[in-house]
């Protein structure tokens, strides 16, 4: 094995175990604040949009039904996690948006717990190697949002009907 494929292989390896351990936190984080891994990962990507989210693009980012989908919806806004809201220029139509529970004081104190972790596993980079890291990340959410054919971030998404 060539020098390069080696460092591919570990690179990778490392991929994998990076994603298990993501999802171990946020199984974690969810428990910490009393959701599902899912509704966690509906918070963060509603949070996360540039613009406004319908239920049938969450539905399909999910990969969930639009009834488990609607579930979900009610289930984080009875929680005051998550609102619906009209949409800004579809008067038939209604958006979903972080609800005013996510300022919560367990909330802000798992993100904080977040970006200290991040910060402590950071802090020992350089600026450059930082900015090394940010272009193979980039690089590999390109590539994964590729080949699952959707955005990894909403921006463009179709409306409720």
């Amino acid at each position: 094995m060539t020098e390069q494929r080696a460092i591919e292989t570990s690179t990778s390896d490392l991929m994998q175990k990076l994603l298990l351990e993501v999802q171990r936190f946020d199984r974690m984080t969810a428990d910490e604040i009393g959701i599902n891994a899912t509704d966690l990962l509906c918070l963060v990507w509603v949070e996360r949009a540039e613009q406004p989210v319908s239920a049938k693009a969450l539905s399909g980012f999910l990969g969930i039904s639009t009834g488990s989908t609607t579930a979900l919806i009610d289930r984080l806004e009875k929680r005051k996690l998550l609102k619906r809201a009209r949409h800004p220029t579809d008067r038939r139509g209604i958006t979903l948006q972080p609800g005013p529970a996510v300022a919560r004081p367990e909330i802000v104190a798992v993100r904080a717990q977040y970006r200290n972790l991040m910060t402590q596993a950071w802090s020992g980079f350089s600026e450059a190697e930082l900015l090394v890291v940010q272009r193979f990340l980039l690089a590999t959410i390109a590539a994964m949002g590729e080949q699952i054919g959707a955005d990894t971030v909403p921006s463009a998404r179709a409306q409720d009907e």
